[in-house]
């Protein structure tokens, strides 16, 4: 799974995540081997991608992980925000806040969030969730590819599914592209269409 994962997260130019996806994991800035750092140049891209978290609340600490690393993250947020938060975010990451495509909505408009990331330069984009972000990316038809890992062990507890949100007004149909398995571990790729 760890290499899955690895191999995954080399490819995107950022990775984007909800803020208490963040927070809960403790996220730091990406890290690569220099061997696909290398694969990562020869292909354009930059040798490591860039980490974009979603927030409208902006409870990040300056103080945290998040922010130690040589470049700074992206702040996705919107004008709904609290300003005074966005200002000592601005010393420590790069605040992009996202106006949305109806005046009223709150919250981040995530296809306006998405094509901003496409205007600087991110073709790639890998959500790396949590679930009510996955849940309003589906929801918006903005999901293009999903890879599940699924284990042969059974847990319990109260997580969240995948997709949080309200229900799906219909079935996201999602094509199984590819199928991996290793001690007894199965890796599934699908794609939209």
């Amino acid at each position: 799974d760890r290499r899955v994962f690895r191999a995954i997260r080399s490819l995107p130019d950022v990775i984007m995540a909800a803020s208490g996806t963040v927070v809960a994991e403790n996220y730091g800035a990406p890290t690569m081997t220099e061997e696909l750092r290398a694969a990562r140049v020869a292909r354009g891209q930059a040798p490591v991608p860039e980490l974009a978290v979603v927030s409208n609340s902006l409870g990040l600490e300056p103080g945290s992980r998040l922010f130690e690393a040589d470049h700074r993250p992206i702040i996705v947020t919107s004008p709904t925000s609290p300003v005074d938060r966005r200002a000592e975010l601005a010393d420590v990451a790069d605040v992009l806040m996202i106006e949305p495509a109806e005046p009223a909505t709150t919250g981040v408009d995530l296809g306006a969030a998405l094509t901003a990331l496409h205007e600087r330069g991110h073709r790639v984009v890998l959500v790396e969730g949590g679930p009510a972000l996955n849940g309003q990316l589906v929801a918006e038809g903005l999901v293009d590819e999903w890879c599940v890992s699924i284990a042969a062990d059974v847990v319990g507890g109260t997580s969240k599914r995948m997709v949080a949100g309200p229900a799906l007004p219909a079935d996201p149909t999602l094509s199984l592209r590819r199928v991996l398995e290793h001690d007894s571990t199965l890796f599934l790729r699908y794609t939209a269409g």
